[in-house]
């Protein structure tokens, strides 16, 4: 069924109705907006969401490679960092496949993900109205998705998909922590925030609901994300006509405080306990400081030979990775550790993949958004990309997106809306 509506999609995309196009490419990008559970969307191909919309980029790229309609918009830092990378995983390929890869399916199931970059190439013929007409029905999904999101902690059902599920109690406080935020829901509340003469019916109240939909995951790392990312925008001089935007920040936070206060005092003891314990192994009381040693083992690792140094341990699967290789990682019903994948930090993921050479490029492609999203700071959209890219850093330290490829996407759709605006201004 899933094939069948990319194929729909890639269809209306290219036949001129490239708005459902790209929302069915959302829909898939997004495994059906948060909605569809994950054995519905694997059921029949065995195949993910995020692998149909990796499907239907690359038939855009094929079909306008042949007709010769592609745009290589190279007078940008961002082509430049991203072609830099583009030929550094051609070239970990070729290391992979001739030498170290035992498995050409497993190499293809790793390696795909690095194959949403090339969007980048296609993304370019989407005009400024499709890209602003785009975001106010995914500003409409976000809002249904927060209100489903809240409704998870009182009711205990899961609505959402992704993310995961625990209980806080700490002070008093008992609370079912959902950590399934929508998809979209931190460039829409940047969007939001930055831009004034966005007009959006109940759009403080919208801002509102996206506020407390980040605050009660309890999340720590979420939250003193928020925290530095509003900071930092101040510091950069973002906030230039949003004064009052900081004041209803904080005072939202002042009004959470006996809770979150609660979630935050508990990493000082994850720290601690961790430093204490002879053995690091995962559990409710390290979540902070077992993500850090797992960085530190994986690190250590890639460091004791030139070639992970350059390329990691390259593109090889996980059944066909050696066990017990590290100590830490999620416990499998075996009880053995996971060696490679996992959503907890960023930074284990990237170095094991790319090696320090790698991730250093990887980084790169990263701070060349930031540039150009920093001198086009004067459009509120470009001040909105810049927040999402501060904040996305902070997360490295609590999931796993960010050593993903197709996290580019949407720095992409911001890139390529702004210079539409470059080129609709006289």
């Amino acid at each position: 069924m899933f094939l069948l509506i990319t194929i729909l999609g890639v269809i209306l995309f290219l036949n001129g109705n490239k708005f459902l196009g790209l929302t069915v490419f959302l829909f898939l990008l997004t495994d059906g907006f948060q909605l569809v559970p994950e054995p519905i969307m694997l059921f029949g191909l065995n195949i993910y969401g995020k692998d149909y919309a990796l499907i239907f980029s690359l038939s855009i790229l094929l079909s306008y490679l042949i007709t010769q309609q592609i745009v290589f918009p190279y007078k940008s830092i961002v082509f430049v960092a991203l072609v830099v990378f583009i030929i550094f995983l051609f070239i970990a390929a070729v290391v992979d496949l001739s030498a170290f890869n035992p498995s050409l399916a497993g190499f293809l199931l790793i390696f795909r993900v690095n194959l949403f970059l090339l969007t980048y190439f296609w993304l370019a013929k989407v005009d400024k109205p499709l890209f602003e007409r785009l975001f106010k029905f995914v500003l409409i999904i976000t809002v249904v998705q927060s209100v489903l999101c809240l409704m998870q902690i009182p009711t205990g059902i899961r609505l959402l998909t992704n993310g995961g599920i625990s209980n806080f109690d700490e002070l008093g406080f008992h609370w079912i922590r959902y950590t399934n935020i929508p998809y979209f829901i931190l460039p829409c509340l940047f969007i939001l925030l930055m831009n004034r003469q966005l007009k959006i019916p109940n759009k403080n109240l919208i801002t509102i609901l996206f506020l407390i939909t980040l605050l009660f995951t309890l999340t720590r790392t979420l939250i003193l994300g928020l925290i530095i990312t509003v900071v930092v925008s101040v510091f950069l001089g973002l906030f230039k006509t949003q004064k009052k935007v900081v004041f209803w920040i904080g005072v939202m936070f002042i009004l959470t405080l006996p809770v979150i206060g609660a979630r935050l005092m508990t990493s000082g003891e994850d720290v601690a306990a961790a430093a204490a314990a002879e053995t690091v192994e995962q559990g409710s009381n390290m979540t902070f400081a077992y993500r850090i040693f797992h960085m530190t083992e994986r690190y250590l690792y890639i460091s004791a030979e030139t070639k992970m140094k350059l390329f990691g341990v390259g593109f090889i699967h996980e059944r066909d990775f050696p066990k017990e290789t590290f100590l830490l990682g999620h416990k499998d019903k075996n009880n053995l550790s996971t060696q490679l994948e996992q959503d907890d930090i960023s930074w284990s993921n990237l170095f094991l993949r790319y090696g320090i050479l790698g991730t250093s490029l990887y980084l790169l492609v990263y701070f060349a958004f930031c540039i150009w999203f920093f001198k086009n700071r004067s459009f509120s959209v470009g001040s909105a990309a810049l927040m999402f890219l501060i904040m996305s850093l902070v997360l490295t330290f609590a999931s796993g997106r960010f050593s993903q490829a197709d996290f580019f996407l949407l720095p992409m759709f911001f890139y390529f809306y702004i210079r539409q605006i470059h080129v609709s201004q006289p």
